[in-house]
């Protein structure tokens, strides 16, 4: 897989993992119900396979979701990726919606 392809399944993985422990599934019990195996059902998670939307589909289903919320993955990415988003946003913004997003973080704080 390329580099962006490889992002994009490890925040899939993620994910899913989310979702199914949300659910309170063990990997298992998840592939099981999706008809998939175990081992594959972890690499997934991993993001170590491009996954096809057909399996996807069933195991969002598996997991009470949906591939739309499979996809709902933008909290995933990693510290780096994070932080290069909110560089953008800093950079593009005017002085008044600096003060804005200032103020935001500091209510925000513990």
């Amino acid at each position: 897989m390329d580099k962006n392809a490889l992002d994009f399944a490890r925040k899939l993985g993620r994910r899913v993992r989310e979702l199914r422990e949300r659910k309170g599934l063990t990997q298992d019990r998840a592939a099981e119900l999706a008809g998939i195996t175990g081992k594959y059902w972890g690499e997934v998670e991993r993001g170590s396979v491009a996954v096809s939307a057909v399996v996807l589909d069933g195991m969002t289903s598996a997991l009470g979701a949906s591939v739309a919320d499979a996809m709902d993955m933008e909290h995933c990415a990693d510290r780096q990726e994070l932080l290069e988003q909110l560089e953008s946003y800093l950079k593009k913004a005017d002085e008044r919606t600096l003060r804005l997003y200032l103020r935001l973080l500091r209510s925000l704080q513990w």
